[in-house]
């Protein structure tokens, strides 16, 4: 042991470093702009429904980790509220892409349910709170201090303790009848997600968002209205000036034929209608280079875009306890009843398998969606989902194919040939399910060139 600790490197600790940190003096300016439509100025779901949008300025680099996507929802029924199913402004689209030019950098299908899982389900509970004061997050919890009814298993009946919050996630507001909100939100795109200052002057970025059937986005229950505008519709972002000479410098490289490239991942989701079978083995057409992950959950009949149903009702069931308190019927989600599932999972990629063997504890499921992610070695931040939500509303599988977890370039090459089934059995018919939608994390490879951006597959 002591050999180890001797011949171990030593450092001068940060309580005893008086080292200035590094800045960075080439940026000699910032400035926050918003970008507007090139087009119609309102939008509606039955008539100009599709909103375009241009970054471009000719000596400026744009920081899209500020990017937001900014409109102003108005209810034009005149006498009934908006009731939005999630708290995400992105439930608004069904569709957005990121073009520069004539190529297509980006094209997220599916969209909303997309942005649910991933900026809402499988994000922090903190984040979600912050995320939905952007969007329609109306409150933070649920009832609190609620006299809740709590099974006791060894009295064999119901008890009343104080309850605590019953809700986990942000619950969206209302927009009432005649009203207007302004909203924000993120865009889920390649070049987006890619952190990295972009040269408008050779790479002018166009986004486009389609919007979303209003059945899908907002509620008919309580006499919900579905008639709605979008209006004032703009992308706030920064854009950054740099000293001339390191602005020459990359203009100088870019005109002598160099390439800028960066890491984009890529979200590509895909709806498989699904019968109400036992036993569904689904075959992945779509193939990337590099695909990173696959991520699978299912719709049932009558579900919304936060629905993300467990395909068997039987364990999802015994979720809520249906007890009578004072004679009264009530149902109570905590102390659950705790029970194993016939539903088993498994992929397979050409003669390889993950698992090897197929997944059949909710445990296990939940721990690869974990590894998927990448919080599964974390202490501090990890996905906001309980038993309660993951075998009721928020069920998602995720599998990693990467070889050195953390390196999407060392993930499987789906463009080699071998066909991508997952294999899923013990389906509770009882479930209804009626969507399967799975999303390919890619990773790609953006080159900004003078000419345009050049995506790589």
């Amino acid at each position: 042991m002591e050999s180890y600790i001797g011949a171990a490197p030593s450092s001068l600790i940060s309580q005893l470093d008086y080292s200035l940190q590094s800045t960075a003096p080439y940026v000699i300016q910032r400035r926050s702009v918003r970008m507007y439509p090139s087009s119609a100025s309102s939008f509606t779901s039955n008539g100009v429904n599709v909103c375009r949008i241009t970054l471009a300025s000719e000596g400026e680099w744009a920081d899209l980790s500020t990017l937001r996507f900014v409109c102003t929802l108005q209810e034009t029924g005149g006498a009934h509220p908006l009731i939005p199913y999630s708290v995400s402004a992105s439930s608004l689209f069904q569709r957005v892409r990121e073009l520069c030019g004539g190529t297509v950098i980006s094209d997220v299908l599916n969209y909303a349910r997309t942005c649910e899982m991933f900026q809402n389900k499988l994000e922090p509970a903190e984040w979600q709170f912050s995320e939905g004061m952007l969007g329609f997050g109306g409150s933070q919890f649920g009832t609190p201090n609620q006299e809740l009814p709590v099974y006791d298993p060894v009295a064999g009946g119901a008890s009343q303790e104080p309850g605590c919050p019953a809700e986990r996630h942000p619950k969206p507001g209302i927009i009432g009848a005649g009203n207007s909100y302004t909203s924000l939100q993120r865009l889920l795109t390649g070049m987006v997600k890619a952190n990295k200052l972009i040269p408008l002057r050779v790479c002018p970025l166009t986004y486009e968002m389609t919007m979303e059937t209003p059945a899908n986005v907002f509620s008919p229950d309580n006499q919900g209205s579905q008639a709605y505008s979008l209006t004032n519709c703009y992308i706030l972002v920064d854009l950054v000036t740099l000293d001339s000479s390191v602005q020459n410098s990359y203009m100088k490289a870019l005109l002598g034929g160099a390439a800028l490239a960066c890491t984009i991942p890529q979200y590509i989701t895909i709806n498989y209608p699904i019968t109400n079978a036992s036993s569904l083995a689904l075959v992945v057409q779509r193939a990337l280079t590099r695909n990173v992950a696959v991520f699978v959950n299912f719709q049932a009949r009558g579900d919304n875009v936060t629905q993300f149903a467990y395909p068997d009702i039987n364990v999802s069931n015994t979720m809520l306890r249906t007890l009578f308190v004072g004679g009264v019927a009530v149902t109570s989600p905590q102390k659950p009843m705790l029970q194993d599932s016939n539903f088993s999972f498994q992929l397979q990629l050409g003669s390889k398998l993950w698992p090897e063997q197929p997944m059949t504890s909710q445990a296990e499921m939940y721990e690869t969606l974990r590894k998927a992610v990448g919080t599964h070695n974390q202490d501090i931040k990890n996905i906001s989902v309980d038993r309660y939500d993951y075998l009721t509303k928020s069920f998602i599988l995720g599998i990693d194919l990467e070889k050195n977890l953390g390196d999407p370039f060392s993930s499987q090459n789906t463009r080699a040939g071998d066909v991508l089934r997952l294999v899923f059995n013990g389906i509770d018919p009882g479930a209804y399910l009626s969507s399967c939608y799975v999303t390919l994390i890619g990773s790609s490879v953006a080159e900004i060139r003078e000419t345009g951006v050049f995506v790589f597959e």
